[in-house]
């Protein structure tokens, strides 16, 4: 999904994320001020190069497909499971 303003001038600042082998988050305060703000080295190559490993798929769109399949509810860490059964509202959560 993108985005077109015809009114650039509230355009600044975003985050720009490119992922790719690894993923960088810049932020960007105008056309030629921006700085790179956090990454990982884990991208999309980690993911293939796992995944082809782990499942035997012989392409990218398979492993795509393959992962549409599962259930993530079991693997995905939530807030509650760092934070316990707090109030969310105490530490500016809902």
């Amino acid at each position: 999904y993108i985005s077109i303003q015809s009114d650039k001038s509230d355009l600044f600042p975003y985050l720009l994320v490119n992922i790719g082998s690894g993923v960088s988050f810049l932020k960007v305060d105008d056309h030629n001020q921006y700085e790179r703000v956090s990454g990982t080295s884990l991208g999309g190559g980690t993911f293939w190069g796992l995944g082809r490993l782990l499942t035997g798929c012989k392409t990218f769109d398979e492993l795509l497909e393959l992962s549409t399949q599962g259930d993530n509810s079991s693997v995905d860490m939530l807030v509650g499971d760092i934070y316990g059964g707090l109030d969310y509202e105490k530490i500016g959560l809902e």
